[in-house]
């Protein structure tokens, strides 16, 4: 048990959770249809395997670690008015912080997540925060694309124009020139596909990134398959047509 709890919602969203006490226990049903994943993920700062993290069981609130106990104890606190109290899953953690999520990957709500920091004057929480788990390589966070134009690509293409969208202050930089070797997981009936932009040197202005424009080549014929963007966990089903700002 931690003698002193220093609490702190830090988040700049602080989310109100709706349909808050829609049960969520046990693993996540993701799991099941994305049971291989090939890089790891991460909310904050904490990242983690996906599949493990949301297989294991709910109710990290019982646990008997020092986190575990932490947030216990945040959870009947009053600076957690309104956020649910049970059905809480550990994502991550080392000795000096630890990450929780609650709900579903996939529900309207999504996945909303917690921090617990150690301290010397005891655990400071930031959040909760919404989260959709965004996939890392080498330290580095994926970017977001789109099928820019609609209809589909006919089955038979061989290669399809993306729209590319950075996240991260870039001074308004193209990404195409920077963009890292992606990852592409080409299936009988989807094909996953992974973008990395290697970050710009030092600080940079946010004046409003613009979109690139790729043309990605395929393993092989695009057929019937259903696109999907693997910057996230689960990965996000794309439709033609989609703005990249809006994913925001």
């Amino acid at each position: 048990m931690v003698a002193l709890l220093a609490f702190a919602l830090l988040g700049a969203t602080v989310v109100g959770i709706a349909g808050a006490e829609t049960p969520a226990s046990g693993p996540d049903p993701v799991v099941t249809r994305w049971a291989k994943w090939p890089y790891r993920v991460g909310c904050a700062t904490l990242t983690f395997d996906p599949v493990r993290a949301f297989s294991r069981p709910t109710r990290a609130e019982r646990g008997s670690g020092a986190a575990e106990a932490a947030l216990r104890d945040f959870l009947v606190s009053a600076d957690a008015a309104g956020i649910p109290r049970h059905d809480w899953r550990l994502l991550a953690r080392t000795a000096e912080r630890a990450e929780f999520g609650r709900g579903r990957l996939e529900s309207d709500e999504g996945l909303s997540w917690l921090g617990l920091a150690r301290t010397g004057a005891g655990w400071v929480v930031d959040g909760p925060w919404s989260c959709r788990p965004r996939t890392i390589r080498d330290g580095i966070p994926a970017a977001d694309w789109v099928l820019p134009e609609a209809p589909l690509p006919d089955p038979s293409a061989r290669s399809v124009v993306l729209g590319v969208h950075e996240r991260a202050c870039t001074g308004a930089r193209d990404p195409v020139p920077h963009l890292m070797k992606p990852h592409i997981r080409y299936g009988e009936k989807a094909i996953v596909v992974t973008l990395w932009v290697r970050p710009p040197d030092g600080p940079n202005t946010c004046p409003g990134n613009p979109i690139g424009w790729l043309r990605l080549k395929l393993p092989g014929r695009l057929g019937n398959r259903a696109l999907y963007d693997g910057g996230t966990y689960p990965p996000r089903p794309v439709q033609p047509g989609e703005d990249p700002r809006r994913l925001r």
